[in-house]
């Protein structure tokens, strides 16, 4: 797919798992409402973030999908 294009978009300018998968995104709380796709790893490391209201705020910005 020649024309694909994807960003690591990320709330913190570093994300890290508890394995040590370390990943450096090329957006940081950049609005999300102009992507396609939007992927949301989860897991254990990731409960905390459902009462992280900016985050959640940050991930609204994707809007709803149709």
């Amino acid at each position: 797919m020649p024309d694909l294009e994807w960003d690591i978009c990320a709330f913190t300018d570093i994300v890290k798992d508890d394995r040590g998968l370390v990943m450096i995104p090329t957006a940081i709380q950049e609005p999300l409402q102009s992507y396609e796709v939007l992927v949301v790893p989860g897991g254990y490391g990731t409960r905390t973030l459902i009462h992280d209201k900016n985050f959640v705020e940050w991930i609204k910005t994707a809007g709803r999908a149709s």
